[in-house]
């Protein structure tokens, strides 16, 4: 009996160490094709995503106003920037946008980065009403590393002038108006500023300039402010600005999975809000957010559910 117990402990340990050894093997095999298909595939795989605004704010000239946002192009983590950046040009002018809005982290390292052939097809991104940018994290400097050669101040003025160039309105905490008949409504820009760095992840970041962004804006104009962290949506509603934000930065950390009707990600460790739409009621009135999923990736060119997305906004007249 002792000898039958052994030799059927030792088939057992025998079987579960192959077992495991095939379960490992899966588990390895598994993950190459998820890395694969995330660097190959879903890194690439544009969505387009369809938002109503409705708001009784909004000037009967602008009911159907399109606006498309793009951001987080990282251009210097693109595998093949040339082919990555007119496939990216070709989806957004084909939606017959009004106005164009890029929201920061054009770039990943430097200016650099913006080749003439990434200028000229990037140039080519037409709406009646332009194209507006602001300046992200990785626009004004916060990770050259050699900042003898390129100090983050000169990085940050090549950029602008590349993107004015280009023939953006680069909003630098200042505000246009976009005119429409009669009528007109408020674009804001929150530009990144290079000493915010440091709150990148805080819960919530300062906003030094917000007075100076929004000059005399009336509280009766239809404002659509552009910034590039959502974490300064806390400020924008305590000073009751900004009837619609919108947002990138966070890329959803470039892996999501969506399960039960919802969706999970590892940027819900760092962020209250971290993707899609939210709507508080103030004392202001209605206020939205929308945090853009982005186009390009931060580090690793990888992204593991979170698909590159292009965000379109149609303005309806309450």
């Amino acid at each position: 009996m002792k000898l039958i117990f052994i030799v059927s402990v030792v088939i057992g340990l025998a079987l579960l160490w192959f077992l495991m050894k095939m379960v490992g093997k899966l588990i390895a095999m598994a993950c190459v094709v998820l890395l694969l298909w995330g660097v190959f595939w879903c890194r690439t795989d544009l969505r387009v995503e369809e938002v109503t605004l409705a708001s009784h704010e909004i000037p009967s000239s602008f009911d159907g106003f399109r606006v498309v946002q793009v951001t987080d192009l990282h251009v210097g983590t693109m595998l093949s920037p040339r082919r990555e950046l007119a496939r990216l040009v070709e989806e957004v002018n084909d939606l017959d946008p009004d106005m164009i809005v890029v929201t920061g982290d054009l770039v990943n390292i430097d200016y650099e980065e913006m080749t003439p052939e990434a200028i000229e097809i990037l140039g080519s991104l037409d709406a009646p009403h332009g194209v507006v940018s602001v300046l992200g994290n990785h626009d004004v400097g916060c990770y050259i590393r050699d900042t003898t050669r390129l100090s983050p101040t000169a990085n940050t003025r090549q950029l602008i002038g590349i993107q004015r160039r280009m023939g953006w309105c680069m909003l630098q905490d200042s505000t246009m108006y976009v005119h429409r008949g009669d009528d007109a409504i408020a674009v804001t820009g929150l530009s990144f500023d290079y000493h915010q760095y440091a709150f990148r992840h805080a819960k919530q970041i300062p906003v030094p300039h917000i007075d100076k962004a929004y000059g005399d804006v009336s509280p009766a104009d239809f404002d659509i402010t552009l910034s590039h962290v959502p974490q300064t949506w806390d400020t924008i509603l305590a000073d009751g600005r900004g009837d619609v934000t919108l947002v990138g930065h966070v890329h959803a950390m470039q892996a999501k999975v969506h399960l039960f009707g919802r969706d999970f990600s590892p940027a819900t460790l760092l962020y209250d809000r971290w993707s899609g739409r939210y709507d508080e009621t103030t004392r202001f009135g209605a206020k939205t957010l929308y945090i853009n999923d982005g186009i390009g990736c931060a580090g690793i060119p990888i992204r593991i559910g979170a698909r590159p997305e292009i965000t379109v906004f149609t303005l309806e007249s309450r």
